[in-house]
């Protein structure tokens, strides 16, 4: 009987031991974006289909690409305390990974839309196409543990997706 007890007890002070000395999770808090034109400049590009009359077909993330930008801020806040933290290289990469993780779907949903994105070009022409970006800015706080105290910092996150418009198609020359 005491060697039966004996184990109750060495498992039960094993999984305290775990759970104490296992840290809570970072925490994302997502939030609705906002959306808007994004001040990056509009871009004209040419895409040559001479010497055919073949049509061409290609992806519109062959010529641009998502872009996602994180930043976060230098210092979190205690929750309970409010004491302030300056926040390293080190954390703040962290926390960085935690919302780009947060956020993967949204990515990953808008580079599916530009690669489905298709752009034809009929045969013997150039054709000119302006690529603009649409952004999506979310504004949120992610809480995290360290130094036993619960955390909170605000981050930034951006996602700029391009979008392209037909602007000119000329016939080739030469």
């Amino acid at each position: 009987m005491y060697r039966e007890m004996r184990k109750v007890f060495l498992v039960i002070f094993a999984g305290l031991v775990l759970v104490g000395c296992s840290k809570p999770s970072t925490r994302v808090s997502m939030a609705a974006p906002t959306e808007s034109k994004s001040p990056r400049a509009e871009t004209t590009i040419q895409i040559h289909n001479c010497n055919t009359r073949e049509p061409m077909r290609r992806s519109l993330a062959e010529e641009a690409e998502v872009m996602r930008t994180i930043t976060v801020s230098d210092t979190a806040s205690a929750v309970q305390s409010g004491e302030s933290l300056v926040l390293s290289g080190e954390q703040k990469s962290r926390l960085i990974q935690a919302i780009e993780q947060a956020y993967q779907q949204i990515f990953d949903a808008a580079q599916k839309k530009v690669s489905e994105t298709i752009l034809v070009i009929p045969g013997d022409r150039v054709h000119y196409l302006q690529i603009y970006w649409n952004q999506q800015v979310y504004n949120a706080e992610i809480t995290f543990f360290e130094a036993g105290l619960h955390y909170s910092a605000a981050y930034t996150c951006t996602i700029e997706t391009p979008e392209s418009r037909f602007d000119a198609e000329l016939i080739c020359t030469g």
